[in-house]
């Protein structure tokens, strides 16, 4: 694990200065390499998340109803970080309104998505006090 953090910390510092070097003299391309470099640096990251899910997986398939519950996870999970990277990457584009409505709209969406588990909560708090 520290080894990857160790390769990712090395290869965002190479697409840094690399950007910087070049944003003196063409910004655009310095923009698509912070871009190219930010997305390679989350796809090295794609096997470390597979095996976080995979575990929290294996424990929910131990408790009644968890096949939902890891449905729901994985897609508010992949959800928070696509709004983050996406928010991130307009910002440093430059576009920091854009990057707000990207992670309003993340936030939205992770409610709606959450809305079962809400309902869950709700009827298992409602039927405690009703008994």
């Amino acid at each position: 694990m520290e080894k990857s953090m160790l390769t990712i910390s090395a290869f965002g510092m190479m697409g840094m200065c690399l950007s910087l070097i070049l944003r003196q003299y063409n910004k655009e391309m310095a923009m698509m390499i912070s871009i190219v470099s930010s997305i390679l640096m989350m796809l090295f990251l794609l096997d470390h998340i597979r095996s976080f899910l995979e575990m929290i997986a294996s424990y929910l398939n131990r408790i009644q109803g968890g096949n939902l519950y890891i449905s729901i996870l994985i897609k508010i999970l992949l959800t928070a970080y696509t709004a983050d990277l996406t928010a991130q990457l307009c910002r440093d584009a430059g576009e920091t309104s854009i990057a707000s409505k990207i992670e309003l709209a993340g936030k939205i969406i992770i409610c709606l998505i959450a809305s079962p588990v809400i309902v869950s909560v709700l009827e298992t708090i409602s039927g405690l006090l009703l008994t």
